[in-house]
């Protein structure tokens, strides 16, 4: 099956349009936040609705874990029947439990894994900021704009760390290790050396909001950007600061759109909180317009939970049990990565927390690509059976995506086409099962052949049938000339009979280490029960050989062949590369009687064999006469 190749601006999935009913303004009475100061509306509520249910947007289930979506001091006890208030941010220490900001109830709670809540820290005035390391708890407040350190083993006396410099927006995170603190707050960042303390302001932003960490190498650092609409990441600060932030999410416009194309091209409303997975996938509270958006690992982004709309009247959640994508999510405020499976929700005037359970399918393995001048064919392997599809993305650099191809569940390879050449790709691809994705994997990069020459060659010398044979070189490569492109008939000692003829020709003057790569569109249809086939060494210095060689994508080939290496049926010429190709009725060479199925040349003999031979005949024949 042949797949559609597009242009990653014609390859979103429906309803990518900046100006759509998803982003139609809503025009209903509104009410006031008391705190973020933002409208919320009820209409258009059945077109938002339908509007996340596209079909990248069908898995991961939603349920309320903690909080009962009114406004209250709810007691210790089941989580799901305590109210909080106005939740801003959520943490989790090393046994997975999970730790909430109830901010207007100025405590710190804990939700355990057996369904019930604990308060752990109170007497605070609007907890904005919250991380938890070991046995300690680092918390940021609002009207004091303190940041604080609690130790659990006695919450009751707290360690003074620094002010904070606005109550509106703040974040913190610990780095890996519990080493350093890092604290966000009215536009600046700061960073906490929690050995002395120390506190150097590395970064000036519009206005900062939430900020995490990845683990890995190297560590990421995360920050939201709420007031410019973006979000950012950058490696951890060193010694000599911050380095400089690279964009992720959000072209500056204060909006929503952009879901199913690159996540720097899309438009956020408010993004309030970014977080990692232990795979690679970014998650972004965008607040203002009341979804959770994922960021997947081809750069892509799109909607995981919400619809646009939040509850006018807080009370029953809407969507639990059922698609993220299909409840409604009131201002989500701060959000917690646990694995590759889970995501806990925030929602700030919902007063509950919200669990999204993925099923993710296994990442595709063994990526490789062909290219040829404009042209990549791109392949994996994959294993499992919860994939519903594929998506490959070509890269030049940096991490947006330019080019796509998406292919069925059924197929392990896609054409992207429009490739520049001269370029150096890389190839990422990831399996898709709904709104579920796996880890992207990854592909080594290849530079973009240089067009060498193309022709219609004849397949029978009368004309009536000919191929389309297109060349291309390394960008290195100094090959200039092509000769003696043609298709003739199968050579003696070929393993079969090429019903297509073979194809030969010769580059000339080429330097070491020049690829060539071909391809050739043959007529409609005529591929059926053939393979690719070459004649040459199967590795530099081997001896030529027939052996499979090839890709086959629908009526065209592509293959590659090195000077002096794989494929050259002139080695001894360091200037030319010689290339023997056909499609052969066989899947594999037949097994020829021996041992082990290897062929057993019949031995010859030299004359002085023959004569030595005949002597030891006749030394023989005289023993048994005497």
């Amino acid at each position: 099956m042949r797949t559609a190749i597009t242009h990653l601006r014609d390859a979103r999935v429906p309803g990518f349009k900046k100006e759509s009913a998803c982003n139609a303004r809503r025009k209903s009475a509104s009410r006031y936040h008391p705190r973020s100061k933002m409208k919320h509306t009820d209409t258009f509520r059945a077109a938002l609705l339908a509007c996340a249910l596209a079909p990248w947007a069908q898995a991961g289930t939603i349920a309320t874990v903690a909080g009962t979506g009114m406004e209250g001091a709810g007691t210790d006890g089941p989580a799901t029947a305590s109210a909080l208030g106005y939740i801003t941010r959520l943490a989790a220490d090393e046994q997975g439990r999970v730790y909430i900001a109830d901010s207007t109830n100025g405590r710190v709670r804990r939700l355990d894994a057996d369904g019930s809540i604990t308060t752990v820290v109170s007497g605070l005035n609007l907890v904005e900021g919250l991380a938890v390391g070991g046995d300690k708890v680092y918390v940021a407040t609002g009207y004091e704009r303190r940041v604080l350190r609690f130790n659990l083993s006695d919450p009751a006396a707290p360690v003074y760390l620094l002010a904070a410099t606005s109550r509106d927006a703040s974040g913190l995170a610990l780095s890996p290790g519990n080493t350093h603190l890092y604290s966000v707050s009215g536009g600046r960042m700061g960073i906490i050396n929690l050995t002395n303390e120390t506190r150097p302001e590395y970064l000036n932003m519009d206005e900062l909001s939430g900020i995490s960490f990845m683990a890995g190498l190297p560590d990421y650092l995360y920050i939201a950007e709420r007031g410019g609409h973006k979000a950012w990441k950058s490696q951890i600060p060193g010694p000599g600061g911050l380095t400089s932030p690279s964009l992720i999410a959000g072209d500056g416009t204060q909006g929503f759109g952009g879901d199913g194309g690159p996540a720097a091209e899309a438009q956020l409303n408010e993004p309030a909180d970014v977080v990692a997975d232990s795979v690679g996938n970014l998650y972004i509270a965008d607040l203002g317009n009341h979804r959770v958006r994922r960021i997947d690992g081809l750069g892509l982004i799109e909607t995981i939970a919400g619809t646009g709309d939040a509850l006018s009247t807080p009370g029953t959640p809407v969507g639990d049990g059922g698609p993220a994508t299909a409840a409604i999510v009131s201002d989500p405020n701060g959000l917690l990565a646990v694995g590759d499976h889970t995501l806990y929700v925030a929602e700030n005037t919902g007063h509950r927390v919200r669990r999204i359970t993925f099923d993710p399918p296994a990442a595709p393995t063994q990526v490789q690509a062909t290219i040829l001048n404009d042209r990549a064919i791109v392949a994996w392997e994959h294993d499992g059976d919860k994939a519903t599809g594929f998506t490959a993305a070509a890269y030049t650099g940096g991490s947006t995506p330019g080019l796509l191809c998406h292919a069925p569940a059924g197929e392990r390879h896609c054409t992207i086409d429009g490739l520049a050449g001269g370029s150096h790709y890389g190839f990422r691809v990831l399996a898709r099962n709904g709104a579920d994705v796996s880890p992207a994997a990854w592909s080594a990069g290849y530079p973009t052949p240089t067009p060498l020459t193309e022709a219609d060659v004849d397949l029978d010398g009368t004309g009536a049938a000919q191929a389309r044979v297109s060349i291309g070189k390394s960008p290195a490569s100094t090959c200039s000339t092509v000769r003696g492109l043609e298709f003739t008939a199968t050579p003696p000692g070929a393993p079969a009979s090429a019903p297509l003829g073979v194809l030969r020709f010769k580059a000339e003057d080429c330097n070491a280490g020049s690829h060539i790569t071909v391809r050739i569109d043959y007529p409609p249809g005529s591929l059926a029960g053939l393979y690719p086939w070459k004649y040459g060494p199967r590795m530099a210095g081997g001896q030529p050989e027939w052996f499979r060689w090839g890709t086959v994508h629908g009526d065209t080939v592509y293959y590659t062949v090195s000077n002096d290496g794989i494929g050259d049926s002139a080695p001894n010429d360091a200037s030319t590369i010689e290339d023997p190709h056909a499609m052969l009725p066989l899947a594999a060479l037949p097994p020829a009687p021996g041992p082990g199925g290897a062929v057993q040349a019949v031995p010859a003999l030299s004359a002085w064999g023959v004569a030595l031979l005949s002597a030891l005949a006749a030394l023989l024949g005289l023993r048994r006469r005497g």
